[in-house]
């Protein structure tokens, strides 16, 4: 009795798998034909609108005022230049975490659209402004501009 109700069992599983994978097989073909056909020739503003809406993901979290710089970097198709200043403790161009976030921002912004620079000095946040290199930094043109807290040099005393 036990094997005839396992055997029962066993059919019914096999009738059910078959009309449960040939009922999927009919609504994927009527849901094929009632798509309309997709056109491979996009045109080039419909792949830049999507490129431009991932860029834009990425500034989510960013400053208000930087992102409207960013969008509007992008509209006139020039980077958006971004300047990292502070002290040697940031790393220069191949030393340090600098090539790390460059390098990071790059390959996510790409090349064209962001330009990443660094600018360093060997002094205080004080001795910076009594030197003006608030000049060189506001040379450099940049769009948006990361300070690092310039810090006094750590002497030990013998």
């Amino acid at each position: 009795m036990l094997k005839f109700i396992t055997a029962i069992l066993a059919v019914g599983f096999l009738i059910t798998l078959y009309l449960g994978q040939s009922h999927w097989n009919q609504e994927r073909q009527a849901s094929a034909k009632n798509k309309p056909v997709h056109q491979s020739s996009t045109s080039n503003i419909d792949d830049q609108n999507i490129e431009e809406q991932e860029l834009l993901k990425l500034t989510s979290n960013g400053p208000a005022n930087a992102v409207d710089q960013f969008k509007q970097s992008l509209k006139e198709d020039k980077p958006f230049t971004i300047l990292f200043a502070g002290s040697p403790a940031i790393g220069s161009e191949t030393d340090g975490s600098f090539p790390l976030i460059k390098e990071q921002l790059i390959k996510a912004f790409g090349k064209e659209h962001i330009k990443v620079e660094i600018k360093t000095f060997n002094l205080t946040s004080t001795q910076s402004l009594y030197q003006k290199k608030q000049a060189e930094i506001a040379a450099v043109n940049a769009d948006l501009i990361i300070f690092e807290p310039f810090s006094r040099p750590l002497v030990l005393m013998a």
